[in-house]
């Protein structure tokens, strides 16, 4: 990382932050103020050559990007504190802001206007003023910027509609929980944000296809179900050794039994089968192997349901 000057430097999340903020005003201020070791608005306005609208408008934002007890320059050492992620609440409840902080935001935030003018198209509503508090709540308590919000909202219209069909709306309490993991899994620039529903819709694409097999309906697919399916794509099993994975779990259960399957992938997973071709090698080099599939009962499975059955008494 480059110095600013002398031994003073941009910390990397500081800078990363500053990034995804995507406003050349925020990071000036930031320089400024870091160089000077106070706030002064007129100074900075003479010396980044802005309006004082400007230097508020930037200084606002600023005070956004990094934590609550964050005011500006008379709180800096040498430079801004490093910005913590807002960890959201365990109960994913999210903070609740008057109609006045709510007022406030609006009229100085342009980014965050365009977000709630997004949603109010998206859910095919004039938005609450809690709607537009829990909206806020993913801007100022996520640290979510408003260009991955438009994002986030957009990707939550698309996975609800692709399960529930057009006669029901994402809600946006739902819209939060998703933004909730969004902050946990540091989503949080634009780039990122495209790569991670890239992903997502791989998966979505394939989750049709397995429900099939499963002889289940994708739109009615509960979230047990769903956790299930996503870990196996993302440990690298195809469609077809999902198949086989549930035509031994329906052979020896009588059912589709989530728990035994997934003991069944998990041990083909630990000993780096992820191919119907591969489980066929290792059966017929085994000691053992078993002449059809059908008469193989997996006993690690087995063991597993046993042993969550035992602790759950």
């Amino acid at each position: 990382m480059a110095s600013v000057t002398g031994s003073k430097s941009i910390p990397p999340e500081d800078a990363r932050r500053l990034i995804s903020a995507h406003d050349g005003n925020v990071a000036l201020l930031y320089i400024w103020q870091s160089l000077n070791g106070h706030f002064d608005d007129e100074a900075a306005a003479r010396d980044l050559c802005m309006t004082a609208g400007e230097i508020a408008a930037a200084r606002e934002k600023l005070e956004r990007l990094f934590s609550p007890s964050y005011k500006g320059a008379d709180q800096l050492s040498e430079t801004p504190a490093s910005p913590e992620k807002k960890a959201p609440p365990s109960d994913n409840k999210p903070p609740q802001y008057g109609l006045s902080d709510v007022r406030v935001v609006l009229e100085s935030a342009n980014d965050f206007k365009g977000v709630v003018e997004e949603a109010t198209r998206i859910l095919g509503r004039t938005l609450s003023t809690p709607d537009i508090s829990t909206l806020l709540a993913i801007y100022d308590h996520l640290g979510i910027p408003a260009e991955v919000m438009m994002e986030l909202i957009n990707y939550c219209h698309e996975i609800s509609f692709e399960r529930f069909g057009p006669s029901k709306r994402v809600s946006v309490s739902t819209i939060y929980r998703e933004a909730c993991r969004w902050a946990d899994e540091g989503i949080l620039t634009f780039e990122i944000a495209e790569d991670y529903i890239a992903a997502q819709k791989e998966i979505s694409s394939r989750l049709s296809r397995i429900a099939t097999v499963l002889n289940l309906d994708a739109r009615r697919i509960t979230d047990t179900p769903l956790k299930y399916i996503r870990s196996w794509i993302t440990m690298g099993f195809d469609d077809e050794t999902i198949a086989e994975a549930y035509d031994r779990t329906f052979t020896n259960t009588g059912s589709l039994s989530w728990k035994y399957m997934d003991a069944i992938l998990n041990k083909w997973h630990n000993a780096g089968i992820h191919s119907l071709k591969q489980i066929r090698d290792k059966e017929r080099k085994g000691p053992k192997a078993h002449t059809t599939k059908s008469s193989s009962v997996d006993r690690d499975a087995v063991a597993a349901i046993l042993n969550d059955s035992k602790n759950k008494d």
